[in-house]
């Protein structure tokens, strides 16, 4: 709208167009780097309940689309430059400056459309891992119901004959290998894999559980 009102090119102008074109491509590289170790991050990471994938797949969608909002403007801007440098007969680096331009945000257009798709992937792979996370817990919950019975079970014994020195031997024995079987486990499904539980509230507080 400003070059239109002052019906002629300027250098200032000129110079504005291309600091703007060259100001939203470096904002689209430091995108693409984030997203990058986002997609590395959601391959270690779940959200317990559905809604928080949804949040975070909308948090990232609504600055695809302000993204995409800005590059169109920024093309109507590139058309109103090119009108006025055919109207000014303006040459030179003028006319190479926008044939760069259009390059660019061309590029900008392809890099917001692989954005999707890598956001896309990181939301089946949420979903996988939160499928995961669910079948871990349930199997450390089985093993923490039978280190617990087992416990139950000697304690009772040791309860019925406190003078016999072998239930109080087998009562630690198996209060020992009971602690240590389920710590082991814990280990083995929690750790090995490296998932990320994330808080359901500030997505910070994480417990690392395992891959199944």
């Amino acid at each position: 709208s400003l070059i239109a009102s002052n019906k002629k090119l300027n250098l200032v102008m000129f110079g504005i167009f291309d600091l703007l074109t060259k100001n939203l491509h470096n904002y689209v590289k430091r995108m693409a780097v984030d997203i990058a170790r986002d997609s590395t991050e959601s391959e270690h990471t779940t959200y317990l309940f559905p809604k928080y994938i949804d949040t975070f797949i909308h948090s990232k969608s609504t600055q695809f689309a302000e993204l995409s909002r800005v590059s169109f403007q920024q093309k109507i801007f590139t058309s109103l430059i090119e009108k006025n440098a055919e109207k000014f007969d303006l040459e030179g680096s003028t006319k190479w400056i926008i044939r760069k331009n259009r390059v660019i945000l061309k590029k900008i257009d392809g890099d917001i459309s692989s954005f999707y798709s890598d956001l896309l992937k990181m939301k089946k792979t949420l979903e996988i891992n939160r499928v995961k996370t669910f079948k871990t817990i349930r199997k450390v919950v089985y093993l923490l119901s039978g280190v617990l019975g087992s416990i139950c079970i000697s304690v009772n014994h040791f309860l019925k004959d406190r003078d016999d020195k072998s239930n109080q031997r087998q009562l630690i024995f198996v209060v020992a290998l009971g602690i240590i079987g389920f710590f082991g486990y814990a280990h083995i499904f929690f750790w090995n894999d490296g998932l990320t539980i994330c808080s359901l509230r500030t997505f910070n507080i994480k417990t690392s559980i395992a891959n199944t």
